[in-house]
């Protein structure tokens, strides 16, 4: 399986449904939640006291009646407490884990 690293820093932060969402260059990803919006930014220089992420993704394209890739790579995770954040998209899953812990996924599933 190709596992790749996604460039960049991110921050992750919930806002309220009221809110107004930039749609500017810095934004990877929203999700539309019953009660608010999880935002995904990349991290800008000026982001301060918040946690920062880093992310990989499954670089192959799988047939939607093929199931447990995704419990594959992540259960090795599991097994070191390595709290993730998945994000699906049609053709790649995105892993999104905190920055401090993004050398030791590495050295886990090979990357």
């Amino acid at each position: 399986m190709k596992l790749k690293i996604q460039s960049g820093e991110f921050v992750i932060k919930k806002i309220d449904k009221n809110a107004t969402i930039n749609l500017s260059d810095d934004l990877f990803c929203v999700v539309n939640e019953f009660d608010c919006y999880t935002i995904i930014k990349n991290k800008l220089k000026n982001s301060y006291n918040t946690q920062i992420f880093k992310a990989f993704y499954i670089d192959e394209i799988f047939d939607f009646s093929q199931s447990g890739i995704l419990f594959e790579v992540l259960r090795p995770l599991k097994e070191e407490c390595i709290s993730v954040l998945v994000v699906s998209a049609y053709e790649r899953d995105y892993i999104f884990v905190n920055k401090n812990d993004f050398d030791k996924v590495k050295k886990i599933i090979g990357l």
